[in-house]
């Protein structure tokens, strides 16, 4: 199962004094320096999400008396000159609603009364006016006395779409959110400006004076991937996993349009190892076979997939460029017109084609909605047409794009068939959902013919398309660039004749080519020669210690690479010469190949609750086929006539939607792994097999925000192991658990913890002694995590869920120079306890075993066998764990006494993880308690 894309918008409430923070108006000359002596405080009173809809309500204190109106906006009061503030002095003074953004409260624009204006306490705003998001005012009906201020409390409020706030912009039209992208997030925030703005002087043209606080709003998205599942349907083939990683999407593909919150983008790596003792079969990719099946179909689907595993047919044919395919090649069925203007006709309609004023739309658009195509015809022959990509408008600002559209091919004159999926029927394709992404189809198998329609079917607005086929290339042994940057050819030997040292590999020369990073430049697991760096000819590094890197011959650059012409074009052919090269060396005479997925998924997040996880779990599948290629020579490759091999890859979307205001915009601890001896496998949540008895167990943790980690880090000082889920969902964790049934692996000199039953302080001396003890513990500052390994003993015979308590604290960075921290809103909080609950399930003792609950082990019943620390069951050796009537004999790991089990214990909850704090300098105790099952 893969954990992955933890969505967090988090909206933090950073309110100025008017000291801290104030902002005055011009010289004040009337000797009223004591204007805002006496003035009430807007807050952010609730800011919440439920069921996808976001309330954000702020409360406005109005002193009653007092000429004054406040103005909420999103970009500052003094946002440019004097004459283009919201209040301005200009023609007896005005309230300008056009001088402030979309989502301000200054609905209307309104002249200044000194009896009845917008100053006084009975004016009411005409909301929503020209405004965009605050939907609804309150006038309070209730007047408080505070001190020598009389106060009413007035509310403004939105409700509605997330997508309203992010579509916030200023005054000048330009979004008022700002990004920054780190390792584990993606963060957005906006400033919510509150000012108070009251006239200086009498008469009828006052000069408008301020005092402004502001809110910060913070939208993040929490980037963690973990895989669970991947299996395979045949011992043949047997996958390996290597990375999951999921980013961020944006409109239009570009972030200038802003984050695209209803997709996420899911990268998903790993390595297959197809078994045969000659090293001649490989496994190839079938093109269309990825699947996502969703636990829950509302919440989440496929959009498109970006990216799948060359075939080899995937060279653009050249629609992109009018010097290759020409204006005349491209036709279709209607456009529409404006005027006698051809800005629409079909040869606008290439990939990315810009609009031109008067001579281009920059994209086709039919002239009718009904039975619809565009053609463009083939200009060589033999030509085998593998994909097709598409974008929308040429305007990223005008929603119009081809949804789903069929594809056909030319099999006479005006003849066309349409391709068929693998079920035999007409395969309807997935187009955009924006104007300006590339989204790219690949056909089951490819075709050969001399002219492609695309078929739209379901549009949005208007059928506007642009668009590029995909062919095959030639030879991989051709190349045209002169010095052979393009060649990726199978040659593996230098002009010397010594053998070329495998990419992959450091040894015998260190290098810093890469799979994950030259890929484009021809770089993988294979020891072919390769120009990656720009020079005169292809080179290698080489397997002579003594001659790092020499050239080699590859032949001459051609002056084009046409593509096999039949009868060789057989595209079966193309499959096995661009499927990834094997590594045999690291599983002998098997292939070992990489793969690399990049599917982008639709999040349903219309029922986002405030910090309630949108579970969008589903499994992956890919179909494999095998072909077998004598002394690995991919020319002469065949397809062998056994089943598909099927990979599965259980994968969990888990989008966090998390808003929080001042008080709650503290220092948060998150589980980001838990693993058992496969480190592929997150065994969180009680996720089976869980772990076995003596089985080593490594917990990561991290913490937000990340801001943070520039001056901290966490450091342990608690480490508690107990019976039952059920102390996963209560503050304190293991701490409230009965000392029979827990143990403790490590307790720090430092560790202070106050219990949430009856606030009591627990020191080191109010922790019980135990037979067991961590691995270890540190911080792993390239990482930014916290990693304990523990080896889990068996507290139950039976097979039972756990929870693990981690306490830690927050203490100063050791690798760093120290810093202040600037967030004085967040700095004031770091002591405030955090919990996160998770839970891991313990297998229970083996077969043929008891439990000794006094030393926590499963001890073997049979004379003779022992409890192995490998494969964790009781077998016939000469290794393992042997013990004698309970106790531990000399050849084994001797535990301590596990004390008196009436000494007094704490009770605890969950594998949860909850943080206390120290009060010296900046050393805070956060616990995290971390409720996992074993």
């Amino acid at each position: 199962m893969l954990v992955t894309s933890l969505c967090c918008c988090l909206v933090v409430l950073g309110l100025a004094t008017p000291g801290a923070r104030a902002a005055f108006g011009d010289n004040m000359d009337h000797g009223r320096d004591d204007l805002f002596e006496k003035m009430g405080k807007a807050t952010v009173d609730v800011f919440d999400i439920v069921d996808g809809q976001v309330q954000l309500d702020v409360a406005l204190e109005d002193t009653i008396g007092q000429d004054e109106v406040w103005i909420l906006d999103f970009q500052p009061f003094q946002h440019n000159n004097k004459s283009n503030r919201p209040v301005i002095q200009e023609n007896g003074g005005s309230l300008v609603a056009e001088n402030t953004g979309t989502c301000s409260n200054v609905f209307t624009t309104l002249p200044f009364d000194s009896s009845t204006g917008f100053y006084k306490d009975s004016y009411t705003p005409n909301y929503p006016g020209t405004k965009s998001l605050f939907s609804y005012y309150e006038t309070g009906s209730e007047i408080i006395q505070q001190g020598d201020m009389r106060i009413r409390e007035d509310h403004i409020t939105f409700m509605g779409s997330m997508d309203t706030l992010f579509n916030c912009k200023d005054s000048d039209d330009e979004t008022v959110w700002e990004k920054e992208v780190t390792a584990d997030a993606i963060q957005f925030n906006a400033t919510l400006y509150m000012t108070n703005v009251r006239p200086q002087g009498s008469g009828t043209n006052p000069e408008p004076a301020y005092v402004q606080s502001f809110a910060i709003l913070y939208w993040r998205l929490l980037r963690v991937a973990l895989s669970r599942f991947l299996v395979s349907s045949t011992e043949r083939l047997q996958p390996i996993f290597e990375f999951a990683i999921v980013e961020a999407v944006y409109l239009n593909d570009d972030e200038e349009y802003g984050f695209d919150r209803s997709r996420a983008e899911v990268q998903i790596a790993f390595r297959t190892v197809t078994d045969n003792t000659n090293g001649e079969l490989i496994s190839v990719y079938k093109i269309n076979t990825l699947v996502y099946d969703p636990a829950d179909s509302v919440i989440s689907e496929i959009s498109h997939v970006k990216r799948t595993p060359s075939s080899g047919c995937d060279k653009p044919l050249g629609v992109e460029d009018s010097n290759i395919i020409g204006d005349g090649l491209i036709t279709a069925s209607s456009y529409w017109l404006e005027g006698n203007s051809l800005e629409y006709s079909p040869d606008k309609g290439r990939l990315n084609a810009k609009a031109v004023e008067t001579i281009s739309a920059g994209m086709w658009m039919a002239g009718s909605t009904v039975d619809q195509w565009i053609q463009v015809e083939i200009p060589s022959d033999n030509l085998w047409v593998s994909g097709v990509m598409t974008q929308g408008f040429g305007n990223e600002d005008i929603n119009m794009w081809v949804r789903e559209f069929y594809v056909g091919y030319q099999v006479g004159v005006g003849t066309f068939n349409p391709v068929l999926n693998s079920a035999g029927a007409t395969h309807i394709f997935t187009g955009n959902y924006d104007s300006h992404t590339i989204v790219t189809n690949y056909l089951d198998a490819p075709v050969s013919t001399d002219a492609i329609r695309i078929y739209p079917t379901d549009f949005e607005n208007n059928m506007a398309l642009r668009f590029e086929l995909l062919v095959c290339e030639g030879h991989p042994e051709c190349f045209t660039d002169a010095n052979g940057t393009d060649y990726r050819g199978t040659v593996h030997q230098t002009v010397s004749g010594t053998t070329c040292q495998r990419w992959s590999s450091q040894e015998p020369h260190m290098h810093s080519f890469s799979w994950e990073n030259d890929r484009d430049n021809g770089i993988g697991d294979h020891n072919f020669c390769r120009n990656p760096d720009g020079q005169t000819q292809p080179w290698c590094y080489t397997l002579d210690p003594l001659s790092p890197m020499e050239f080699c011959d590859v032949g001459a650059a051609a002056v084009s690479c046409a593509p096999i012409t039949a009868p060789e074009a057989d595209p079966e052919l193309y499959v096995t010469y661009y499927a990834p090269y094997c590594n045999f060396t690291e599983w002998e005479q098997s292939c070992t190949q990489s793969w690399l997925f990049v599917v982008v998924l639709e999040v349903d997040t219309t029922a986002a609750v405030n910090r309630m996880p949108i579970d969008a779990t589903g499994e992956f599948t890919f179909e494999f086929e095998t072909y077998t290629c004598p002394n690995n020579d991919r020319s002469a490759c065949s397809k062998v006539d056994v089943p598909n091999a099927i990979i599965s890859h259980e994968i969990t979307l888990q989008t966090t939607v998390e808003i929080v205001d001042d008080v709650k915009d503290s220092p948060r601890i998150y589980l980001k792994k838990v693993h058992g001896e496969d480190p592929t496998v997150d065994i969180r949540d009680g996720y089976r097999p869980g772990v076995s008895h003596l089985e080593t167990v490594t917990v990561d943790t991290h913490f937000f925000p990340e801001f943070l980690r520039t001056n901290l880090q966490l450091e342990l000082t608690l480490f508690m192991v107990c019976i039952g889920r059920e102390f996963r969902d209560t503050p304190d964790g293991c701490l409230g658990a009965p000392v029979e049934q827990s143990y403790t692996a490590y307790v720090s000199p430092e560790f202070l913890y106050r219990l949430s039953t009856d606030n009591s302080l627990l020191t080191p001396d109010s922790i019980a002694t135990s037979p067991q003890s961590l691995e270890s513990h540190d911080y792993i500052h390239s990482e930014e995590i916290h990693r304990s390994l523990f080896v889990n003993k068996a507290l139950s015979a039976m097979s039972r869920e756990y929870t693990i308590t981690n306490v830690f604290r927050l203490v100063e960075r050791t690798d760093r120079t120290k810093r202040d921290i600037q967030r004085r809103d967040v700095k004031d909080k770091i002591n405030d306890p955090i919990a996160v609950h998770q839970a891991i399930y313990f297998k229970g003792c083996p077969p043929n075993s008891t439990h000794v609950a006094k030393v926590y082990a499963c001890v073997c019943d049979n004379k003779g066998e022992m409890y192995s620390e490998t494969n964790f069951k009781c077998e016939r050796s000469t290794k393992g764990i042997v013990y004698e009537e309970g106790v531990p004999s000399d050849d084994a790991e001797n535990p301590q006494d596990g004390g008196d089990s009436k000494e007094e214990g704490r009770k605890g909850k969950g594998v949860v993880l909850t943080a206390v704090l120290s009060t010296t300098s900046l050393s805070v105790g956060l616990a995290v308690l971390l409720a996992v099952a074993l």
